[in-house]
Parts: C-alpha cells; sequence; structure tokens
C-alpha cells in the first residue's frame, strides 16, 4: 500500500476545515456517486485535505457527474441559495446560470488538455436573490489520476474574487474618460507638455484653434510654436518646471502666426505637474482667449476676463455684496485673502483690512461704478493688511448688477472675484529694478565705449596731418593701440561673463609657474597702479612655485583684482601681494590701503553690473562686471574669491584661493610655447590670403602682414576670395564669417573640396565668438577660430604655430 493510501485509509483527512469541514464530515456522501469517504480515491482525499486546510479559495468538481466540494474561503462568496446546498450536487445541476460559461472550461481540462487560467472573468452568481455580476481570477487544474478517463479524475478550481478590483478600475477608466471628454470639449484652451524640453503630449480642441491647428504634438514647444519662443514664452516654461511654481497671466499678448487676428490676449496659468515622487515631470497650460473683451473694454479687461476665468478655486475668491447695505458674502478663498473668519461679514470689516492709503482708492472706485450708468465694471488691484500684521496684495474684478439682475427689489450687488497677486507685485517690483540697472548698464557701456573713442579719434585726425613728426606719429599710434585694447578687454570681459552664465566657458588647465602669472598681472596693470603713483610689494614663496590651472584666466583674474585695488587707493597709496599656501590651496591676497567698503555693500559687490557708488564720492569707471566675471573664473577652477574691510577707510583685502593639486616645491619642465619669431616665417614669403567686407580692418591687417614680410592678397567677398585662392595658391587665409557672395562658411567649405586648398591655413576672423560659431567654424572646414578686434600677435602665433620658426 502507498504511503498516500496509508495516510488516507480512514476519515481524518476531512479533520478540520472550519464550518465547511463539519458539514463535509456529517454530508450523507453514500447518496452520491462519491460514495462514503473511507472508500474514496487516495487522490481526492488528498485534494479534500488540501482545501480543508488552506485558507485559499478552493473548490473541486469530482468524477463523470462533476460531484461538488468546496472549503470554507469558497464559502464566503455564495449566497444562502448555493451555500451549502450545492456541496455533493453534480456540477450542471450546482451551477446552470453559469454552465455555459465554465462548462466548456471544464471539459477543456477534463479532455487532457491541461489547465485553464482566467484573469478577471466575469462569471455571474446566484446570491440574496439576484444574479450578480461577480468577477473572478480563476485557474481550472487537473487533478491527475490513471484510472480515470485521459487520466483526469477530477477539476481543481483555485479562485479570487476580483469583483472590486475590476469595478474600480472600470470607475478609473470612466472618470478618464469623463476627464477626456472635458478637456475636449471645454470652452477653454488647455494642452499638457512632458519634460523640460516642454513637449506637446495632449492639446484640446481650443489649443489648437489659438495656435492655427498647427501640427504640434510630439514637438517641444520652441519648435512647435517659435513665434511663442521668440516672445518668452518657453522661457516662463522654463522657468515653471525648473521653481515649481505656477505662472498666471492675465491679458497677457502674444502674436501668433496664425488666423485673421495674429495678435491675441491670453488670460493663462502655467501649473506644474509632479510625478509620484514629487519632482516637476511636466506644466499643464490652461486659459481662456480674452481678445474681444480686451479691445472692447480696454483697460478693464483684465476685470472682465477674471469673472469669466472660473479655473482654480484655490486661487480665486469670490465676493458678493449687497449696496449699500454692505453685507458680504465670501467664498473660502475670499475669506482666507481677507483674513475673515465668517461666511458673511460687514463689507467695513473688510475696508478696514485695507490699509488707508488703498481705501479711499477703493471707496472711491466703487462710488464711481455706484454712479456711472454704464456696465459697471470694478476693477482694483490693492493692498491688505492682515491680522498678524502681514502685507499682502490682491487684484479684484467685478459686477455691479441692479434691478431684476440683483433680486428684482431694485437694490444693487457688486459680484466679483479676487485672487492673490502678492508674488506678482514683488516680482514686478523686482523687473522693474532690473530694468533700471539695465540703463544704468547701458549707459556705462555708452560711456565706456565713448572714452577710448574720442582720443582714438582726435589721433586719427592728427595721422592724416602731413608736418607730423615721427615720434608724434609714433605717440598717436601707441595711443591707438592702447586704447583698442582697453575695448577689446572691455568685450571680451562682457563674452567671458556670457560665457560664464551659459555654462559654455572653457578652461584649458596646465602647470603654471605662478610667479610668471603674476608678473604678467603686474605688467597689464603697471600703467594703473604707476599713473596713480602707488608703492607695491610682493611677498612671494621663493620659486619655483607652480599651480595646475588656466594661466590666461588666472592673469585676467589678478589684474582685475590689482586694476581695483588702483582704481579705489588715493594717489601715493600701497599695494600688497601677498601670496602663499593655506591648507591644500594657494591663497593670493591683494591688499590696498584704499576707501574700504562699507559692511552692507558686501551682498552685492560681486554682482553682475554692481559698482561701488558713493565711496568718497568716487566715479571710477567701468561697468561693474570685473569682479562678478574674476568670482565666476575662480569658481570654475574650483576656487573662490573674497572680499575683506574693516569698513570705509580702512582699505580692502581681495582674497583668490585655488585648489593645489601640484607640489608648489616639485622640480618641474612645464611646456610652453616658445615665443614667436615672426621674421623667421616673413623669410619664406609666404602667401597669404586676406578676405573681409569691413574694408579698413582687411587693409589695416593686410598692411601688419606686408610689414612682417608676407605677399598678401586682399579681397572684400567670397566670390573674389575663391578665385584669388585658384589663381595665386595661398598657405593661409585669414576669412571673415559674413560677407557678400560666399559667406566664410560657404568658402571654406569650398576651399576644402579642391586638391590644393586641402593643406591651406584656414583662420575665420569674426565678430561672432559663441561656442556654436566656434563649432560651425571648425565643421565648415577653418583650422581656428578669432574672435574680432584680433591682435597682431595672435595673428603672428598662429602662423608660427602652423609654419615654425
Amino acid at each position: 500500500m502507498s504511503r498516500a493510501s496509508s495516510l488516507y485509509s480512514d476519515t481524518s483527512f476531512l479533520a478540520g476545515g472550519g464550518d465547511m469541514g463539519e458539514i463535509i464530515r456529517r454530508f450523507a456522501w453514500e447518496t452520491t456517486p462519491l460514495g462514503p469517504p473511507a472508500q474514496w480515491r487516495p487522490t481526492l482525499k488528498a485534494m479534500v485535505r488540501m482545501a480543508l486546510t488552506t485558507r485559499h479559495p478552493i473548490f473541486i468538481f469530482w468524477g463523470e457527474a462533476l460531484t461538488c466540494l468546496y472549503n470554507d474561503a469558497y464559502s464566503a462568496s455564495l449566497g444562502p441559495e448555493k451555500h451549502p446546498s450545492i456541496l455533493g450536487m453534480p456540477g450542471r445541476e450546482a451551477w446552470p446560470e453559469i454552465w455555459h460559461i465554465i462548462g466548456p472550461q471544464i471539459e477543456l481540462v477534463r479532455s487532457g488538455d491541461g489547465a485553464t487560467w482566467h484573469e478577471n472573468q466575469l462569471v455571474p452568481i446566484l446570491r440574496h436573490g439576484r444574479l450578480d455580476e461577480v468577477y473572478w481570477t480563476y485557474s481550472y487544474g487537473p487533478i491527475d489520476d490513471e484510472q480515470a478517463p485521459n487520466g483526469v479524475a477530477g477539476v481543481l478550481v483555485i479562485c479570487t474574487e476580483t469583483t472590486a478590483q475590476v469595478l474600480q478600475e472600470q470607475r478609473l477608466a470612466s472618470e478618464r474618460e469623463r476627464f477626456s471628454e472635458l478637456f475636449e470639449q471645454a470652452p477653454s484652451f488647455m494642452a499638457v507638455l512632458r519634460g523640460p524640453q516642454h513637449v506637446f503630449e495632449l492639446a484640446n480642441p481650443g489649443y489648437l484653434r489659438l495656435v492655427g491647428e498647427r501640427e504640434i504634438l510630439g514637438k517641444p514647444a520652441a519648435h512647435a510654436l517659435p513665434e511663442a519662443a521668440e516672445q518668452g514664452y518657453v522661457a516662463l516654461l522654463d522657468q515653471v518646471y525648473s521653481s515649481g511654481k505656477p505662472f498666471v497671466a492675465s491679458g497677457a499678448r502674444i502674436a501668433l502666426q496664425s488666423g485673421d487676428e495674429a495678435e491675441r490676449y491670453l488670460d493663462f496659468v502655467y501649473q506644474p505637474m509632479r510625478d509620484a515622487f514629487g519632482a516637476v515631470s511636466g506644466i499643464f497650460v490652461q486659459g481662456v482667449d480674452v481678445t474681444h473683451k480686451w479691445q472692447v473694454e480696454n483697460r478693464l479687461r483684465d476685470a472682465e476676463s477674471r469673472l469669466r476665468l472660473a479655473v482654480d478655486s484655490s486661487s480665486l475668491g469670490t465676493f458678493d455684496v449687497e449696496l449699500p447695505q454692505g453685507q458680504t458674502v465670501l467664498s473660502r478663498r475670499g475669506q482666507e485673502l481677507f483674513d475673515v473668519d465668517a461666511e458673511s461679514v460687514a463689507l467695513e470689516l473688510l475696508l478696514s483690512r485695507i490699509p488707508p492709503e488703498d481705501r479711499s482708492r477703493v471707496e472711491a472706485s466703487v462710488a464711481a461704478v455706484r454712479a456711472d450708468a454704464g456696465e459697471g465694471i470694478y476693477s482694483q488691484r490693492h493692498r491688505i493688511q492682515r491680522r498678524d500684521g502681514s502685507i499682502g496684495w490682491v487684484a479684484v474684478a467685478g459686477r455691479l448688477s441692479r434691478g431684476e439682475a440683483a433680486g428684482g427689489d431694485g437694490r444693487e450687488r457688486l459680484v466679483g472675484v479676487l485672487w492673490d497677486v502678492t508674488e506678482q507685485q514683488q516680482l514686478m517690483e523686482l523687473l522693474q529694478q532690473g530694468d533700471r540697472r539695465k540703463d544704468e548698464f547701458l549707459a556705462t557701456l555708452s560711456h565706456e565705449l565713448r572714452n577710448p573713442l574720442a582720443p582714438i579719434r582726435t589721433a586719427g585726425h592728427l595721422l592724416l596731418a602731413p608736418d607730423l613728426s615721427s615720434a608724434q606719429v609714433q605717440e598717436c599710434g601707441q595711443l591707438i593701440e592702447r586704447q583698442a585694447r582697453s575695448m577689446s578687454h572691455l568685450l571680451d570681459d562682457l563674452l567671458d561673463i556670457s560665457r560664464i552664465t551659459s555654462g559654455k566657458m572653457e578652461l584649458r588647465n596646465e602647470p603654471v609657474d605662478v610667479h610668471a602669472v603674476i608678473e604678467a598681472a603686474l605688467e597689464a596693470a603697471r600703467p594703473l597702479i604707476d599713473g596713480k603713483g602707488h608703492a607695491l610689494s610682493l611677498q612671494l614663496p621663493p620659486p619655483p612655485l607652480w599651480l595646475n590651472a588656466d594661466p590666461l584666466r588666472l592673469r585676467q583674474i589678478l589684474t582685475n583684482l590689482l586694476n581695483n585695488a588702483a582704481k579705489y587707493t588715493d594717489p601715493g597709496g600701497h599695494i600688497r601681494i601677498d601670496v602663499r599656501r593655506s591648507g591644500d590651496a594657494l591663497q593670493f591676497d591683494i591688499v590696498d590701503n584704499g576707501v574700504g567698503l562699507a559692511f552692507d555693500a558686501r551682498a552685492q559687490l560681486f554682482e553682475m553690473f554692481h559698482q561701488v557708488r558713493g565711496t568718497l564720492n568716487r566715479s571710477q569707471g567701468g561697468l561693474g562686471i570685473g569682479l562678478a566675471l574674476s568670482r565666476g573664473l575662480a569658481q570654475l577652477q574650483g576656487g573662490k574669491l573674497e572680499a575683506l574691510s574693516d569698513g570705509l577707510g580702512h582699505g580692502s583685502t581681495f582674497r583668490l584661493s585655488l585648489p593645489l593639486s601640484l607640489s608648489l616645491d616639485k622640480d618641474m619642465q612645464v611646456p610652453a610655447v616658445e615665443q614667436a619669431v615672426a621674421h623667421a616665417v616673413a623669410t619664406a614669403r609666404r602667401c597669404v590670403l586676406i578676405a573681409d567686407d569691413y574694408v579698413d580692418g582687411g587693409r589695416m591687417l593686410a598692411l601688419f602682414l606686408e610689414s612682417e614680410g608676407f605677399e598678401v592678397v586682399l579681397v572684400h567677398d567670397g566670390l573674389s576670395a575663391l578665385e584669388a585662392a585658384a589663381r595665386r595658391r595661398p598657405e593661409a587665409a585669414f576669412m571673415d564669417i559674413s560677407m557678400p557672395g560666399l559667406d566664410g562658411y560657404q568658402l571654406a567649405t569650398r576651399l576644402r573640396a579642391t586638391d590644393w586648398g586641402r593643406d591651406i591655413l584656414l583662420v575665420a576672423t569674426t565678430g561672432w565668438g559663441q561656442a556654436e560659431d566656434r563649432r560651425k567654424a571648425i565643421e565648415s572646414g577653418f583650422d581656428v577660430h578669432m574672435t574680432k578686434p584680433v591682435s597682431p600677435d595672435a595673428v603672428l602665433r598662429v602662423l608660427v604655430e602652423r609654419f615654425g620658426a
């Protein structure tokens, strides 16, 4: 006898099982095809034992009659019509109402084709007097028995009722469908943008009508609506995406490339959407086209559009004022904005929340609306003083209704909405401040450019005089060179600031001799230091002193700091340079005994375009970008720049700290470009092509190269340059980008396509100096990109590096 047969030789397998176990044990099985339990097949006994000992719903169909057995867990799904009456009943009789569903599934298993699986299947069940729609996830598995037909003696049903889950999913689907219908049928325009590029995921018909039925889905906003990007709306999307704060606009003007009326006025909101982790993943755009109202009501368009815009109950409050009694009904948001605790309050209480300087204006505006026989539009923006003393700003828009519209008794009612504009007001003030700073900067820039232009113009006039001595000619030339270099440094600083703020500044770190860099910075700042009669002292560690940094940018920082010290120190002052090691950093201190810094000025000292004003009535010139640029360059190299001072009249110390990645005392051999020996190149009489439609600029470069011994071909347009190159076969070409006929990019491509033009040194000389301009030049075939104004030394350096000394 097998172990299973021995184990279930009696009826002990029916032990336990809760209520169903008791019912099964008392059931008259001898009246069914199964017979007494002691005579059941071992396989059936094992299945019944499993059903009685598990808490999972189990149902068994056994034998040809498909006699029904089930456990406690399954009985919970049955109503009184089924339980316990179907126990021991043939399956077809137990389940007549659903046999057309389950019968074929059972027969499929009995035929030996294996188990079946059904997920969220609708299988109705009769319970509590009605046929309920019940959903199940269940499997029908064969109960194997060698003596049974097809080797299958019965069917084991393991099931879970999933009605609640399915109904929930159906409800969610229905809600999504209703939302989709609302989205499609909404009178306002709506769109959903995803990701940092603001790709259009959804747009309702209202939005598509607004933009002229363009194909925008799947496209980034900047590509789908380029005119909107040009007007700053994509930048607003960037701001909302990065800050996570909504942006609300009223009466915003936008020019769209669609429809008869391209210029529109819109009320809209950019609402950030967040993912499951709280991060901003997209932006919901919703708004109303208020162009018509804006045109009709002119300055009152904001008020009317706000009345029509019932979008976000969390940001809009409503009010209903009965006049002249003044009893006012406020929405919950209205109560929050006015800081009151009741829905119905007296108008006088609300007016008491308005500061006196605004209250008289509000009362006068209400009186004017009541006296006006027109449409009765009310619009105001004023402050509210809350009970805790804090001040907020609200915008209010409403309409006065009279007679029947107010209730039929001749009373007047002022009904409308109000919303919090505190952040907008603060932003407006910041924008106004920024606008003032912009105007100041432009005025300063004009001044700083005109200053060097005046002596340049005078020197140019003098050079035309026939009786000018050679010494005077040399003096004029030196002045022009000096002032041009000053203007070039000014423009370079502006470009550097642009590169830093846009993250496009590229550093070229290399082992740097600190003594050499300080010497170069002193050479650049020496004219200003000597001009004011300052004494200079240095405290440096003994050479060699090495640092891993960008030598050009390090010199630029030190020159800026030295010039700054010289400017703000009285004539005959003292400037000191201290360099020492401080932990893992090399510390440069530029110390002066000048005017010093006010304590409250330090916070703004490194801001863009900030200048120290009112410092002992000094006006030192400059754009106010030197310190901002220097700090940015220091931070890019992993360092920091800070200002120290004991106050006005006590001098200043600007401290630059850069990380030490190389030993201070290591004997290093630093690769360096040897000084260019231009005349060694000149002896070769190399031919250089210059192509520039700026005649004076091209001519001056040609004169310089001819003075250095080069053979020069000068042209002023792209086609002439191509013909001259084919005729003269130059070894180098300096070409402008913006030229008539062929631009510099096209010219470089055409030259590189010829057999004789593949090895020409092509140098782009242009006023366009952004990273994208450099990339485009190199891709077009240029070897070098140089930003105007190009110094003669830089031109010679490029030629020497290519052709050698």
